[in-house]
């Protein structure tokens, strides 16, 4: 891999905050790097929530909620991880990468702590049935009193 060209703008972007625990690293099996995380549109309609269908019909795909925002999980061994599970790129690794703060550091010992995570179709279904309930009651409540108000004036 070439070398990257240093400037003062990508110096911002590296992660601040205390460094790595010397120790947390040596335990650490690079979770971070065994995944990719695409944000996508929440969903709004049983359309999006069959688009949805279709990701999760394929292997290694989950959809998770972070702090109110949705993601496709794609289960992904970076290649630049070595069999101890360092990183072979580290000194000229990727903005992304550079960005990950050690402090907010994926091992701690327990599992992700998602809003929501689905893993297959049937579990998505369940979530957009309710939604969808939800949703379909406050328009028919907006509607009624919409109502409601027309009919005083």
């Amino acid at each position: 891999m070439p070398a990257k060209k240093s400037n003062a703008k990508e110096k911002k972007t590296v992660a601040t905050g205390p460094g790595p625990d010397p120790d947390q690293c040596k335990k650490c099996d690079a979770l971070c790097c065994k995944y990719i995380g695409i944000p996508l549109d929440d969903p709004e309609t049983w359309g999006d929530f069959d688009d949805f269908t279709w990701f999760l019909y394929h292997e290694g795909i989950s959809i998770y909620v972070d702090e109110g925002e949705w993601y496709m999980n794609i289960e992904s061994h970076c290649k630049m991880l070595d069999k101890d599970n360092r990183c072979k790129a580290y000194d000229n690794r990727p903005r992304i990468c550079r960005r990950h703060a050690h402090h907010e550091c994926e091992f701690d010992g327990r599992p992700y702590d998602f809003d929501m995570h689905f893993h297959s179709a049937a579990e998505l279904y369940e979530y957009a049935k309710k939604f969808m309930r939800e949703k379909y009651n406050k328009k028919r409540k907006r509607k009624k009193r919409a109502k409601r108000s027309a009919k005083k004036s």
